[in-house]
């Protein structure tokens, strides 16, 4: 697979007084609650999910910015090198210098990616482009699948009766069978790769892995939010944290110049190091894709062939950004996304092509950090742009103004607004049920 390589988007160092003059505004978050007891309880923050939107919302820019050409507030008095006006881009290596695709021919690639099309009324459309159709999932760049999708699809595994889901193999990926290999030897899904020098098969478990860094990534935040701590700064620095670790980052990739550049980020010199994670989950679904075979898949939905056909080729990473993290409600399995197709655009030759993607998915966090601090992997996340968004600040604002409310013993609970009003005499339902079963709800006198 070719890499995510973008050592050439600057990384913008912290500003203080540029922090200093910037006040976001904290909106509302509606918070779901699970049931009181649960070990969940008051980690259920579902309103700032950063799909939807935030990623329609990149796609779009991305691809205006490929056909329209770079439209940045204009620097004044100020040339690009090659005589364009510059412009203060989300792409700072774009800066205006991308004119726009305007009437030429695009390649089929590209258009296949972006999903840019046109219909015989010579009209282009896109994602976003303000049609009453929205054009959702138009462009293979719109699927970035997480290993929980992957592991609805049911497969037929030899010796099975019944078909097996994907996600079963990976939970039990050292215990079923799914094949034999040409020494006579059985193949597990846990079988991420042969080591080309010793022959040796390794395996390893992408359920636990990901969970694992999911949980200390979360430990680390939720210590934040029972500090009191509101600084975004510092939850970037844990996602960063447990992403050097996590994707075993080499110092080179943060900086080219390291003078240690093939040593690990935060792992001692000579430390026993397992392969990375993405390693591990891109050759775990090739494993069980190449055993399996072309007819495995039961069914002919479209979304699932078309999954089936990409786990030929996974592009994994995971994602830190504190929605996920904190929610405990999603599946770690939903945190791992496959971010294939957007690294064909990432990595694309085709002129124009990868300053309109980083324009759409740029690198830099305001006041923050930048996703090149997290290494080549981690910042391939699609869900990048909810660092961005404001709705960030108001979880974490959130989730620290309900961490101090639940320690608060003098805190009177109320009925959510919604129910303030409920009486249960004029429910028709709960009437129904005293009529049902009278003994039930009958009161001592």
């Amino acid at each position: 697979m070719p890499s995510f390589n973008s050592k050439k988007q600057p990384v913008r160092k912290f500003n203080s007084q540029r922090l200093a003059i910037k006040v976001r505004k904290v909106k509302e978050i509606t918070q779901v609650y699970p049931p009181q007891g649960s070990g969940l309880e008051g980690w259920s923050e579902l309103s700032s999910t950063p799909h939807g939107e935030l990623t329609d919302r990149a796609h779009q820019r991305m691809v205006e910015h490929y056909r329209e050409g770079c439209q940045g507030s204009p620097i004044e008095g100020q040339k690009n090198e090659d005589g364009t006006q510059a412009r203060r881009c989300l792409n700072p290596q774009c800066g205006g210098r991308w004119q726009g695709i305007a009437d030429e021919l695009i390649p089929r690639e590209v258009s296949e990616t972006m999903g840019i099309t046109g219909d015989k009324n010579g009209h282009t459309h896109y994602l976003g482009d303000g049609c009453e159709k929205p054009h959702y999932g138009q462009g293979t760049a719109t699927h970035t699948p997480s290993l929980a999708d992957y592991g609805m699809l049911m497969l037929q595994v030899p010796g099975r009766n019944q078909p097996i889901s994907l996600n079963e193999l990976l939970v039990n990926s050292d215990s079923i069978r799914i094949g034999t290999d040409a020494n006579g030897e059985a193949i597990y899904p846990s079988r991420y790769m042969t080591d080309r020098r010793t022959g040796q098969h390794k395996h390893d478990s992408v359920y636990l892995r990901a969970g694992a860094a999911a949980h200390g990534a979360a430990t680390g935040m939720r210590r934040l939010v029972e500090a009191g701590e509101t600084d975004l700064r510092k939850y970037f620095q844990i996602a960063k944290d447990a992403a050097h670790e996590h994707f075993g980052t080499k110092r080179k990739e943060i900086d080219p110049k390291d003078s240690h550049g093939e040593e690990y980020v935060g792992i001692m010199s000579g430390a026993p190091q397992e392969d990375p994670f993405h390693v591990v989950a891109n050759g775990t679904l090739k494993n069980i894709r190449e055993t399996l075979g072309d007819t495995a898949l039961i069914g002919n939905d479209p979304m699932h062939v078309r999954l089936w056909e990409m786990a030929r080729t996974p592009d994994f990473t995971q994602t830190f950004n504190i929605h996920h993290v904190i929610n405990n409600q999603l599946n770690p399995m939903s945190h791992v996304v496959d971010a294939q197709n957007l690294s064909k655009l990432a990595t694309s030759k085709h002129p124009g092509v990868r300053e309109s993607f980083f324009a759409g998915y740029p690198q830099d966090i305001p006041d923050v950090g930048n996703m090149a601090e997290m290494g080549n992997v981690a910042k391939k996340d699609p869900f990048s742009a909810h660092w961005r968004s404001n709705r960030v600040h108001s979880l974490v604002h959130r989730l620290v103004r309900d961490h101090s409310e639940r320690n608060n013993r003098s805190r009177v609970d109320s009925a959510p607004t919604w129910q303030a009003d409920y009486n249960p005499q004029t429910d028709e339902n709960f009437m129904e049920m005293i009529q049902g079963n009278p003994e039930v709800f009958k009161t001592e006198k």
